[in-house]
């Protein structure tokens, strides 16, 4: 599964940590990215990575994130 984190849209709560912190984590900027187990791509605009389809708690991430800067695809 992809996942994408748009970092211009998020506010760096830390839900998504809260819920998966199997495949997010915190920046030093403070914003969510995809720890580096999972990433292909992280820079000032997105974090993007795959991840295993077995990794649940990515679906409770993104229903969860206030801001919906977590997508799937």
């Amino acid at each position: 599964m992809k996942v994408r984190v748009d970092k211009e849209s998020c506010i760096g709560c830390g839900v998504c940590v809260s819920v998966c912190d199997a495949v997010f984590e915190l920046g030093d900027d403070g914003k969510s990215k995809i720890v580096a187990e999972y990433v292909e791509k992280d820079d000032d605009t997105e974090s993007v990575g795959t991840v295993p389809d077995d990794i649940e708690c990515v679906k409770d991430a993104v229903e969860q994130c206030p801001t919906g800067s977590i997508t799937t695809e």
